[in-house]
């Protein structure tokens, strides 16, 4: 042991769980301690400072819940996996109760754990313990650092492909997601969430956003030219839904590099949407009026009002990609899609799944009635010269995919 190594407390009143948590922690490369009741996790956490914790729902004289509340009390920022011999429901509750208090819950394992599950689980934890370290480096950029990055070009783009039904029930590639990307030379590729709320905090955004949706739309230029029907979707923040100028802008580069406006779509998120709905109104209804196509992005996640969703022209939703990975494994998570797509058809709207990463998922969404499937079973984010090899090799096999 380095003292870097994650630290982890394993919380359980038998002693073999406790012992088989360690043994796999250490093996693992992590520093590992064990507590038997509530008062022990306390005085072992307060100077042992864990960033992983397995906890046990049920203690002698406690239960995990209460240590779920005291860790929200504390504000602990340590990963959390729960464990229990209890209905699967009741684990799904608490872990719900530790996502609703802000913890970083990491997720939950039924006993007997099986080795293999315990690894997987311990693995992740230290690949989100090195990504938070990271971060945490990130956390201290500054604006100067992000305008330099803009003006010298270090911003730039990936695009994850969308595959969509067609007439005969097939799925094909024809259009992406576009996903901004810093390139930075110290801490290499930093995904958006480590930088947009810097730049929306600076109002560096605008900056951000006008060269996305450039690149965005001369790279639609550029695949048409090469005989590539393919169309883009590209994120807008909604600090920007406040400019009322920026349709006509988007409609400038569009003319600028020959695109038709109908090929590029902008995704609000449903809480960007609602914040100010009378102004969002007179955007949105800008860039429909341009036709330019609007979807609605993280559906499911926020609290819009019905009212509102029907008369704001989306002409998509996006379901949240929480509810897709857990479509296999949740009767909540089915329950819940199923009604987000049938509320969307109902309104006469179509849908986009994001987050599909199996095969299992896609037949289910197919089934639903989904237009369009998004994620890394179709294929992770790439460059633009890999778009084309991607779409072919995919559009190859669209026939053996059909619902």
């Amino acid at each position: 042991m380095t003292g870097d190594e994650p630290r982890l407390l394993v919380v359980d009143d038998e002693p073999d769980i406790c012992r088989i948590v360690c043994h796999v922690a250490v093996s693992l490369g992590l520093e590992a301690k064990s507590a038997s009741t509530r008062d022990e996790f306390q005085t072992i956490s307060s100077t042992f400072n864990p960033d992983i914790i397995v906890l046990d729902l049920q203690l002698p004289g406690s239960d995990g819940v209460e240590i779920l509340e005291h860790l929200a009390k504390t504000n602990s920022d340590a990963q959390i996996l729960l464990i229990s011999g209890l209905d699967k429901r009741v684990l799904a509750t608490a872990y719900r109760l530790g996502e609703a208090h802000g913890l970083r819950m990491l997720g939950s394992l039924s006993k007997p754990m099986q080795i293999p599950d315990l690894e997987a689980a311990l693995k992740t934890a230290q690949e989100v313990h090195g990504t938070v370290v990271l971060k945490q480096l990130r956390e201290a950029f500054t604006e100067d650092d992000l305008r330099n990055a803009i003006t010298s070009d270090q911003i730039f783009v990936e695009y994850q492909p969308k595959a969509a039904r067609m007439a005969n029930d097939t799925w094909a590639i024809n259009g992406v997601e576009a996903l901004v990307r810093w390139n930075h030379s110290e801490y290499g590729v930093i995904p958006p969430s480590d930088f947009i709320p810097l730049a929306e905090e600076t109002g560096l955004i605008e900056s951000i956003t006008d060269t996305v949706l450039e690149r965005t739309i001369a790279q639609l230029s550029d695949w048409h030219d090469r005989g590539l029907p393919m169309s883009a979707a590209a994120n807008l923040s909604p600090y920007l839904l406040k400019d009322f100028d920026l349709p006509d802008r988007v409609v400038g580069l569009l003319k600028k590099y020959q695109v038709d406006p109908t090929h590029l779509t902008l995704e609000i998120t449903e809480s960007g949407a609602m914040a100010d709905v009378a102004q969002t109104m007179s955007i949105l209804t800008r860039f429909r009026i341009k036709n330019i196509q609007l979807s609605m992005d993280d559906f499911g996640t926020g609290y819009s009002s019905l009212v509102q969703l029907y008369r704001m022209p989306f002409g998509e939703l996006k379901i949240d990609r929480s509810f897709v990975q857990e479509l296999t494994s949740s009767d909540e998570a089915l329950t819940i899609v199923t009604m987000l797509v049938q509320l969307a058809h109902g309104l006469g709207i179509s849908v986009c799944a994001e987050g599909v990463e199996s095969r299992e998922a896609f037949e289910i969404l197919a089934e639903m009635g989904c237009e369009t499937v998004q994620g890394y079973l179709i294929s992770k984010p790439v460059g633009p010269r890999e778009i084309e090899e991607v779409r072919h090799r995919w559009n190859e096999n669209a026939g053996k995919l059909s619902a």
